[in-house]
């Protein structure tokens, strides 16, 4: 199976067709597994691709790793957020931003490092991110721990329709 909107595509190794690039998923891509830790996919290949021969080099890189689900997604270079939550009966949920020393994302290094920190935020953009999390969680289903992470863009933005 594949998948392709419009601020995204995944690729899946066992696809017999491969998908296109919509023409409204703009350079740079991120390049990562679909549902594993991209400090997985940044240590085969170089998630950050400036153009799709780039992003499919990436891609390729990652099924001959063993990784058979790969999305590449716009990239964007701003912020990057987590919200934590835990049930414990009721959700609790915290947003936090993730400052780092990583290649402009929260790379394998920076974690492997621990050079980074993770600062409480509490504004309107974190409630946004905090109730957008809540609302996955009840849709879901989901019961114990997760994370959610975001990332906006240089002027601070995140589009909740992507």
């Amino acid at each position: 199976m594949w998948y392709s909107g419009r601020f995204r595509v995944n690729f899946n190794k066992h696809s017999i067709r491969r998908p296109d690039f919509p023409p409204t998923l703009v350079p740079p891509y991120f390049v990562k597994p679909t549902c594993l830790d991209n400090s997985i996919g940044d240590r085969v290949a170089a998630p950050i691709c400036a153009d799709p021969v780039q992003a499919i080099t990436a891609v390729e890189k990652l099924f001959a790793a063993g990784i058979n689900d790969v999305l590449v997604e716009e990239f964007l270079p701003g912020t990057e957020y987590s919200v934590v939550a835990a049930n414990t009966g009721a959700w609790l949920l915290e947003c936090v931003r993730v400052e780092h020393d990583g290649p402009g994302y929260f790379s394998s290094v920076a974690k492997d490092a621990n050079s980074f920190t993770c600062v409480v935020t509490d504004g309107d953009r974190e409630r946004a991110m905090i109730a957008l999390t809540h609302r996955l969680a009840e849709y879901i289903g989901l019961q114990d721990y997760f994370r959610a992470d975001f990332r906006c863009d240089t002027a601070g933005h995140r589009d909740s329709s992507r």
